[in-house]
C-alpha cells in the first residue's frame, strides 16, 4: 500500500483536519456518530475507517473524502482551490491581500520545516 494511503497517513490527515477546524476528538466523534475510542484508533492508524465512517467523518469536517484518502491527487487540488475561492469571494481588496500574505508565509514556513 502506498504510504500516502496507509491507515496511519489517513489517520494523521483526519487528526490534522480535526485540529484545523478546531474540534476535539469528542466533538468530531459525536458529529460523525462514532465512539471517541474508535476515532482515536483511526487517528493513530490502528484502525482503517469503513466507507460509511469515512463519509461521516468527512462530512463532519466539511471536506471531500478524497482529501482524507489522498491529499496529493489532482482532484483534491481542485477541491482546495474551490474552498480557497469561496473563502476569498466576499473579501475586500485589503483583506484578500492580507490573506495572501499569510498564505505565502505559511507556505514558506511549511517548506522550511
Amino acid at each position: 500500500m502506498n504510504r500516502n494511503c496507509s491507515s496511519s497517513a489517513i489517520g494523521r490527515r483526519i487528526a490534522d483536519l480535526r485540529r484545523e477546524v478546531g474540534l476535539t476528538q469528542g466533538e468530531l466523534a459525536e458529529k460523525a456518530d462514532i465512539s471517541v475510542v474508535h476515532l482515536s484508533n483511526i487517528e493513530l492508524g490502528k484502525k482503517t475507517p469503513g466507507l460509511s465512517t469515512l463519509i461521516r467523518i468527512a462530512e463532519a469536517l466539511d471536506v471531500a473524502t478524497d482529501w482524507i484518502l489522498r491529499a496529493n491527487t489532482p482532484g483534491t487540488y481542485a477541491v482546495a482551490n474551490e474552498k480557497i475561492g469561496e473563502l476569498l469571494a466576499d473579501c475586500m481588496n485589503d483583506e484578500m491581500l492580507s490573506i495572501l500574505r499569510i498564505l505565502e508565509e505559511v507556505k514558506k514556513a511549511m517548506r522550511h520545516n
